[in-house]
């Protein structure tokens, strides 16, 4: 059974909280968290309402398309992802496949993509 994710517009959707408890987890210090914190808190955008510009707004989710930090953030959130889904495997949560009695594939990572795999049966489907 195959079960596709496809993050759209992952970028957009990343929840700086989230973002946040990534970062400490993976030892990032209180001074890197904060200059972090800033890079992405910052942002604001305005928008054209015919042909004039609207007030200035701030965002308050997602990372910078095209910032080269923003790639490297985004990395971490995924690790975090294959981190937790591999904990679950080793607890038992979820089963992979065996394929020719030797590789073992249970979810595989492309991009903002991530395919989970497991045996089939109908006790998978409840």
């Amino acid at each position: 059974m195959f079960f596709k994710v496809d993050f759209t517009k992952a970028y957009d959707s990343v929840r700086w909280d989230y973002l946040l408890d990534v970062l400490d987890a993976f030892g990032f210090g209180n001074i890197w968290c904060k200059w972090i914190r800033g890079t992405f808190s910052s942002a604001k955008a305005l928008v054209l309402v015919n042909g004039s510009p609207t007030i200035e707004f701030p965002f308050h989710c997602g990372l910078k398309q095209g910032d080269p930090l923003s790639l490297y953030l985004f990395i971490l959130i995924m690790k975090s992802l294959n981190m937790s889904f591999t904990r679950a495997i080793d607890e038992g949560v979820f089963k992979g496949v065996h394929i020719h009695g030797s590789t073992f594939i249970s979810h595989l990572f492309y991009a903002d993509d991530v395919m989970f795999i497991r045996e089939w049966s109908d006790d998978n489907l409840k």
